[in-house]
């Protein structure tokens, strides 16, 4: 065995071996089930931030894949084909150095992703950064150019990412994707959103941020928003931050047809220096609870329950700024919060 390979294997079992399950901030991945390690510079990645690394990556993704092992990024900028993209595929490990950079080659495509998770299950992606074109995009159409894309994935965890400056999202959720985790990530400057759920069942988000999304609307920090007979179920996102983007901080909107939003809970998260507002329900959307949040310096409304949003609970949040609560068809539970002004006769039961 040669001594880089070595190496990879004790620094894997440095981090897995020794604490269980413990791995990146959070916790939220499981050890490998194996201990096959490949580094991409064997494959002849050289992180040099001028070689395109993408077929060097994909081909230890390709011999890791099934196996339960690790994929190991060391500290670099590489250079991604995010026409092509990184490929990840079931049963494995992506771990990246914190001084790992895979940044985007620019394109002009309306769509590109620098990973992409399809129809794949029992994936960890761990650390690094992700780089998006936005600033060097050779087209000027579309908004579709993601970090990471999840479509018909199954649990996956991606911790102590970072994903900034993309044509379109940090990270993209769809395709019926389940029991998915997102911890202690980092969306940062992205063009459109910096996190879109689209369709998913079971999901976290927790102790990540989500901030200065601008370029192309919505421009929130989270979007919640399924496409036509699309469902999200079941979404929990706490303990994080959604911090001056140009949108909101969090919307829910509901608006294409047979889709359906249901039980997403938005606890103890900090929502500030949004452009349109913090938190925004629209279009008939119910079920959902808003606790415990505070929301200060946003420019809208702290929360907005929109005409036709009814059955949602909004209660223990504290709102700071020049407008509140806004519950404009009264048919939400909204107690027990604290506001530093209440001007709007619609905040029903809010105690100022």
């Amino acid at each position: 065995m040669n001594i880089n390979k070595l190496i990879s294997i004790s620094l894997i079992f440095l981090f897995f071996g020794v604490i269980g399950n413990a791995s990146g901030s959070d916790n939220c991945t499981t050890a490998p089930t194996s201990s096959l390690v490949v580094n991409v510079k064997d494959k002849g990645a050289k992180g040099n931030g001028i070689t395109d690394d993408t077929a060097a990556i994909q081909a230890a993704v390709n011999q890791v894949a099934g196996t339960g092992g690790t994929v190991l990024v060391p500290d670099g900028t590489y250079m991604i084909d995010a026409i092509t993209g990184i490929k990840i595929k079931s049963d494995m490990t992506l771990r990246m150095s914190t001084g790992t950079l895979l940044k985007a080659l620019p394109n002009a495509k309306d769509h590109y992703n620098i990973i992409n998770i399809t129809g794949a299950s029992n994936i960890n992606v761990i650390n690094g950064t992700l780089i998006g074109e936005r600033d060097e995009h050779l087209g000027t159409t579309g908004e579709w150019g993601m970090g990471i894309i999840l479509r018909s994935a199954t649990n996956v965890v991606i911790e102590g990412v970072t994903v900034k400056n993309n044509w379109g999202d940090g990270f993209y959720i769809s395709g019926a994707s389940k029991n998915v985790k997102f911890c202690s990530v980092i969306a940062d400057s992205n063009r459109r959103q910096g996190m879109s759920i689209i369709s998913v069942d079971e999901m976290v988000v927790k102790n990540s941020i989500f901030k200065n999304t601008a370029g192309a609307p919505p421009q929130a920090g989270i979007d919640l928003e399924p496409n036509k007979e699309d469902t999200i179920n079941n979404v929990q996102i706490v303990s994080s931050q959604s911090i001056g983007n140009k949108g909101f901080g969090i919307e829910i909107v509901q608006w294409a047809k047979h889709s359906l939003i249901k039980n997403v809970t938005l606890d103890g998260n900090t929502i500030s220096g949004n452009l349109a507002g913090g938190i925004k329900l629209h279009n008939n959307t119910s079920g959902h609870r808003l606790i415990n949040n505070l929301l200060k310096d946003n420019q809208g409304y702290g929360i907005l329950l929109q005409k036709g949003v009814k059955g949602n609970t909004v209660t223990g949040n504290t709102v700071t700024g020049k407008n509140g609560i806004r519950d404009a068809d009264g048919g939400n539970t909204v107690f027990d919060n604290n506001l530093d002004r209440n001007l709007n006769t619609s905040e029903k039961n809010v105690k100022p």
